[in-house]
């Protein structure tokens, strides 16, 4: 959708587009791409995602090397083929030969090393060793060896890339308000047992976190700390892990199992109550809003509660489908797909919320020409994840709107705080890495090392509220 609006936007016109993916028969994607239909021979715009160019390479082969046109593809996102080995590295790097021109689109070309690199330019350049080293090299830099060969990389790749930083852009001012949330007695005996239960086990694993088992814990206690409610619903219906209940341990068994089975997020959770009242002046004042949660237990309940604030309040998850052709209009009455509910939201004169969850839309969505404020219902440690929601809003736009505002909701005396203090760090290293002149080698790949910091900080706030 978005490519197919700045084309518009550039162009004054649509796109003659054809979209290739999933939901497209696969006897119509190979009639497509093998010209087999005269009538689509003058499509200008071909879109599709990697995982749909890897089932059907050949054919994107036979597309892209046809006598009949002369291609340019490009690889949004394209660190999604950084692994040397991969399904959609290998798709990718098998067609590029056959391309009349090449451009990658990245924010983040080195997200594990300088070896993720090596895929951006072998398609850029499939004839010419434009990096100069090999993987091995290239971890070893990474890893702090050679330094001189690092400066020698960067000497190699700068001719072939250039860089627009957010400093770059003219991005609207942003404001960051945190808001305290004050647990019900319930909730806050709820939080508690749960935290009794949780921090020992975190405190025996060492703190390196590499488990499933470790990652439950942790999932489990933010719930605790958002929506108890959640507790009783199997992780893997979160999509967040694939692991049951009881993988980290069974309510059943917990002093506070009736209050966890009794408790109605309705009645008594005190965030919903702030969400609302939060939700209504921005509305009242801006008309759009839109509310991130990462849980997806919480996104039915949060349209429920937002039922009488807006005219138009939607869901999107990643199992939204997304449109065959992209050609729903606004006021459509089939808002059966991502982008009619997007098209509907954009709606000029009507008040909307979109409740979206971050792992799933955080970087497929725009919405900074028609919203400018966002409230987290809650956060998790993934400062990636924080940062590609957040520009969701915060983009570049001729005719900004205004300053952009974030509405982050903590539980006070919960580990929401540790939350909060280990994003602050992240966000920042990310940010400087982002806006550096170098090219921006991202560290937190190292999820287990960073997740042992996040249990560290747990176990540190934990200790000096019990202390106080």
């Amino acid at each position: 959708k978005a490519w197919q609006d700045e084309f518009r936007d550039i162009f004054l016109r649509d796109a003659r587009a054809k979209r290739i993916a999933g939901f497209v028969p696969p006897g119509d994607r190979s009639a497509y791409l093998r010209d087999v239909v005269f009538s689509e021979r003058d499509v200008e715009l071909t879109l599709t995602t990697y995982a749909s160019l890897a089932a059907n390479v050949e054919a994107f082969r036979a597309f892209i090397s046809s006598p009949l046109r002369r291609c340019m593809v490009v690889l949004d996102e394209a660190h999604h083929i950084k692994r040397s080995d991969g399904y959609w590295s290998n798709a990718a790097l098998e067609i590029a030969p056959y391309a009349t021109a090449r451009v990658v689109l990245t924010g983040t070309p080195a997200p594990n090393g300088y070896e993720d690199l090596s895929n951006l330019f072998r398609f850029i350049y499939p004839k010419r060793n434009v990096v100069g080293f090999s993987n091995a090299a290239l971890k070893a830099m990474s890893a702090g060896a050679n330094p001189n060969g690092v400066e020698r990389l960067k000497q190699y790749v700068r001719p072939f890339y250039t860089r627009i930083r957010k400093r770059d852009l003219g991005l609207p001012d942003v404001s960051v308000e945190k808001v305290d949330i004050a647990l019900s007695p319930n909730h806050q005996r709820i939080y508690d047992a749960i935290e009794r239960a949780v921090v020992p086990q975190l405190r025996a694993s060492g703190q390196s976190a590499t488990s499933s088992l470790v990652r439950a814990r942790l999932m489990r206690l933010r719930q605790a700390a958002v929506n108890p409610a959640l507790l009783l619903r199997p992780l893997r219906e979160e999509g967040l892990l694939d692991v049951d209940a009881a993988a980290a341990f069974s309510v059943t068994e917990l002093e506070v199992a009736e209050l966890v089975q009794a408790f109605d997020p309705e009645v008594e959770l005190k965030r919903l109550d702030r969400t609302v009242e939060l939700a209504r002046h921005v509305i009242a004042n801006q008309g759009k809003l839109v509310i991130w949660s990462y849980f997806i237990g919480n996104l039915t309940l949060l349209q429920v509660a937002m039922s009488g604030v807006a005219s138009f309040v939607k869901i999107v998850t990643g199992a939204t489908p997304v449109s065959e052709e992209g050609d729903e209009v606004e006021d459509s009455d089939d808002l059966a797909t991502r982008e009619a509910l997007i098209n509907r939201f954009h709606k000029q004169g009507e008040t909307a919320i979109l409740i979206a969850n971050p792992q799933a839309v955080g970087e497929s969505i725009s919405l900074h020409k028609a919203c400018r404020t966002a409230i987290y219902f809650d956060r998790d440690f993934n400062a990636g994840k924080l940062i590609q929601s957040k520009d969701r809003i915060h983009r570049y736009n001729a005719t900004q709107l205004g300053p952009v505002s974030y509405k982050m909701l903590m539980a006070s005396n919960t580990l929401e705080a540790s939350i909060d203090r280990r994003l602050a760090v992240k966000e920042q290293r990310l940010s400087d890495l982002v806006d550096s002149d170098e090219i921006p080698l991202f560290t937190l790949g190292e999820e287990n090392n960073e997740r042992g910091k996040d249990i560290r900080a747990i176990l540190e706030d934990y200790e000096r509220r019990k202390a106080i």
